[in-house]
């Protein structure tokens, strides 16, 4: 009897049956090639992360952490345009820098000055990285939409439906927020194998943004230990200077006191002399030569004292106006400058808290310098008004305005050094005393002096006593 075949419902169960492990295979193998695909990108995307960690080897400025995070990014998602917005205080992030691709560069510089005034809590730049469309990202974090207006603001504003997002928050090594990434996408269609980051990459950009923490961080410590550096060695100069200057100041305070006397007694005779000569011009003018370098030589000695010995002021509260007008008096009795000195009062000015004999020596060799620097008799100017401190303390401002030559940069930054000078008779310790008074009073003095324009000279003192 022959062998029957199978029926024609086995038939069709074997072909269903067969059917179900072709759509496994063809199931399996299409998650096999998400897989590779999937593989292939974090491989990609991982060694992009290498190369940006090699980069940051180096410990590059902020700006130069910013432009490698936004190549980065760049390279890896279809993105156009990365604003950083880092910490510039400890309370405030900021916008620091942008980046885009070719043909998406921002509208202008003085936009850019703009949208980097604006300040944004430092808390509101912390938690995960978000990515998606602009109006669905401020719907559920409200507090990113000032980031994205400054970004709308400086390239334009854009249709949500066009504008994806990818905020990146930074935090350094203990968590505390640093600053954060904005990226946005301008251009509504992909391209070929273009695609925008999902869910899935949160915890690589989570990565991203912890090396840009540590970047950041880095670079901070290495400024401030550059500025340590700096301040070591400005400290380091400091004491060598002073070092020289104490020895130059114990040998002008033997000298000066060895000469004074000497010198007073040639001052003294030759004063005598000059009532006594009566003989002809020549001899008068001889002895007037002879006085007048005497009396120069008096003056030297009396520098040479004033820098070597320094005093404690004796502080009281004592009128700015009436301090400065003996002081220009004083002035205008002395020989040989025909440049007029005026005063300009402006406002109310209160007590000064100085020592008014120091004081006038330091308003006098003020003035004298600006007498002798003004060109063709042009006056001197000496201007107050009440001031206020970066501290909140009441000051008084005093300047002294000349109308000369002016004086290089390089010139500027030495007057102040002791035996510096252009003068063919001057010790070089004329302002060296003004600087030491000032500085004695918890003062400060700076200069203003452009080729051309003439000098200032801007002194800024304590108003009334701290016990008033």
């Amino acid at each position: 009897m022959p062998e029957r075949g199978p029926s024609t419902e086995e038939l069709l169960r074997q072909n269903r049956a067969l059917d179900e492990q072709l759509r496994r295979l063809v199931k399996a193998e299409q998650r096999l090639i998400v897989s590779q695909r999937d593989l292939s990108h974090q491989l990609a995307r991982f060694d992009a992360l290498n190369r940006f960690a090699i980069d940051l080897g180096a410990a590059p400025a902020p700006d130069r952490i910013l432009g490698l995070a936004a190549d980065l990014v760049f390279s890896l998602f279809p993105y156009d345009q990365c604003l950083g917005f880092f910490a510039v205080s400890a309370e405030h992030v900021a916008l620091t820098a942008v980046r885009a691709v070719a043909g998406r560069e921002h509208r202008s510089e003085a936009k850019l000055d703009e949208a980097r005034r604006a300040r944004f809590e430092l808390s509101d730049a912390a938690g995960p990285p978000i990515v998606g469309v602009a109006s669905a990202v401020v719907a559920e974090h409200s507090k990113w939409s000032g980031f994205l207006d400054v970004a709308a603001e400086l390239y334009g504003p854009l249709a949500d439906e066009a504008t994806h997002v990818l905020v990146v928050p930074v935090a350094g090594p203990s968590a505390e927020p640093m600053g954060v990434l904005l990226y946005r996408r301008v251009t509504a269609a992909l391209g070929y194998h273009e695609e925008l980051p999902t869910a899935r990459d949160l915890p690589f950009l989570q990565l991203f943004a912890q090396q840009v923490g540590a970047a950041l961080n880095n670079a901070r410590l290495m400024s401030d230990l550059q500025q340590s550096y700096e301040m070591l060695a400005q400290a380091q100069r400091d004491l060598v200077v002073r070092e020289r200057l104490a020895a130059v100041g114990e040998l002008a305070a033997v000298v000066a006191h060895e000469v004074r006397n000497p010198v007073a007694v040639i001052y003294n005779s030759v004063a005598a002399l000059h009532r006594l000569v009566e003989g002809p011009d020549t001899a008068r003018h001889l002895v007037a030569i002879v006085q007048e370098e005497a009396q120069r030589l008096n003056h030297m000695v009396a520098d040479l004292l004033d820098f070597a010995r320094p005093s404690a002021p004796r502080l009281r509260d004592e009128s700015a106006v009436d301090v400065v007008r003996d002081a220009v008096l004083a002035v205008s009795q002395m020989s040989g400058s025909p440049v007029a000195v005026s005063v300009e009062v402006e406002g109310e000015i209160p007590p000064l808290y100085a020592d008014a004999r120091m004081l006038r020596q330091v308003l006098v060799n003020l003035l004298v310098n600006a007498r002798e620097a003004s060109v063709d008799a042009q006056p001197v100017c000496v201007r107050l008004r009440a001031a206020t401190s970066a501290a909140g303390r009441p000051e008084i401002a005093i300047e002294v305005c000349d109308h000369g030559s002016g004086m290089t940069p390089d010139r500027v930054e030495r007057l102040f050094e002791p035996f510096y000078t252009t003068k063919a008779r001057g010790t070089g310790l004329g302002l060296a005393v003004v600087k030491r008074f000032v500085e004695a009073h918890d003062g400060t003095i700076d200069v203003r002096s452009s080729l051309g324009f003439g000098t200032v000279f801007s002194l800024r003192l304590p108003a009334s006593s701290p016990t008033a």
